[in-house]
């Protein structure tokens, strides 16, 4: 073997046999660091490299692939002393703003790493027990994903995906987000701002906020509906930003496919200016119409529609058909087509009638949903 590789080799497995010195060392030079004006550069460039080591052992490398135990046993030191107010990962998220651009993204992709490692013969994730007791962390990392977009998004995206995966591993951290309205307004907000990678960024972590985690998630739904529903219309599903209406309207679906969310479903489905939000989607470009097109089929094939809902699908009818019949996805699929067919099934058999309790409305909702067909 080459000498070179050999050395290589050696060092690797080094490291690799006690994650537990390398985790106290990143941990101690890090507090050294952020408590210390002298020597930043020399103190950075220590903490840059004992960085790219445990980022060896946790992802692995060319060579070789990540041994599961010593990761687990690393995600134990990284989350360890969980009441500490100086423990490894409570430094490295506080510590975080300080280090460099390089430094940031190794220590982001360390920490998503470390936060999805199990528990020895267990599917309970070492990291959720950690965030039982450390909350004020979630806080932290939405306060900075939010607050720093403007100044420096690169940075925001790193915390953002940090706090993506404490939703996503921890059911306490999404009651957590879930419980506070501010926070929820938070996301809506800005799922939809200009800068489109970082709205869209926002728009992924609501949506594994809103169906990773089932039970809390419906509790919520069901305790906040209206001014939930609301705002995620009137900000999201009305939003001129394309990407971020056809993730919420595929968020929207995904939502109503939940057996726990049923009621919410059906309270969604019953309100007539829900299907005009959604209907307006559908006046969209291709791809959000395939997006729109699954939640406007739960209206139309609802058995128990409303006669509002009836009255706007009857008025609409020979508009709605003919876009149906125009509407293709993008490569074969057999369910689309299947859905489809049963909606045009379902719309065809509504009779022109005089409209029920809507004396002087129906020629402006008509012509407020009237679908362009390209």
């Amino acid at each position: 073997m080459h000498p070179l590789k050999l050395k290589n080799l050696l060092h690797r497995h080094h490291h690799q046999a006690i994650p537990t010195d390398l985790v106290h060392r990143i941990h101690d030079h890090l507090l050294i660091f952020h408590n210390s004006k002298n020597n930043k550069d020399l103190n950075h460039r220590r903490i840059a490299k004992l960085l790219e080591q445990l980022h060896c052992i946790v992802y692995g490398d060319s060579d070789s692939e990540p041994n599961p135990k010593v990761c687990s046993k690393t995600a134990e030191e990284f989350f360890k002393n969980k009441h500490s107010s100086n423990n490894p990962f409570r430094v490295l998220i506080k510590c975080f703003g300080e280090l460099e651009w390089e430094s940031q993204t190794l220590a982001c992709q360390i920490v998503t790493n470390l936060m999805a490692q199990h528990l020895p013969c267990s599917s309970n994730f070492i990291a959720a027990d950690y965030f039982e007791e450390n909350m004020d962390l979630v806080d932290f990392l939405l306060t900075a994903t939010f607050d720093l977009v403007d100044r420096n998004c690169h940075v925001a995206l790193l915390y953002g995906s940090m706090l993506r995966e404490c939703v996503l591993r921890s059911q306490t951290a999404t009651k957590h987000v879930l419980h506070s309205r501010n926070r929820i307004k938070k996301f809506l907000d800005c799922a939809t701002l200009p800068n489109y990678t970082f709205a869209a960024h926002v728009a992924d972590t609501l949506d594994i906020l809103l169906t990773r985690h089932k039970s809390c998630v419906a509790e919520f739904l069901s305790t906040n509906y209206e001014w939930f529903f609301e705002h995620f219309n009137s900000k999201l599903l009305m939003s001129s930003n394309q990407l971020t209406k056809s993730k919420v309207l595929t968020l929207l679906g995904n939502l109503f496919l939940e057996g726990k969310n049923r009621g919410v479903m059906l309270h969604y489905l019953s309100d007539v200016d829900n299907l005009k939000v959604v209907m307006n989607a559908l006046r969209e470009s291709k791809s959000v119409q395939l997006k729109a097109f699954h939640v406007f089929k739960l209206f139309v094939l609802n058995s128990e529609k409303p006669q509002g809902v009836v009255d706007i699908l009857r008025l609409n009818k020979p508009k709605l058909l003919q876009f149906l019949d125009g509407l293709k996805p993008c490569r074969e699929d057999h369910k689309f087509d299947e859905d489809k067919s049963r909606v045009i099934t379902e719309i065809s058999v509504l009779h022109h009638q005089v409209l029920c309790n809507h004396t002087s409305l129906p020629e402006k909702v008509c012509n407020r949903l009237t679908i362009n067909v390209a």
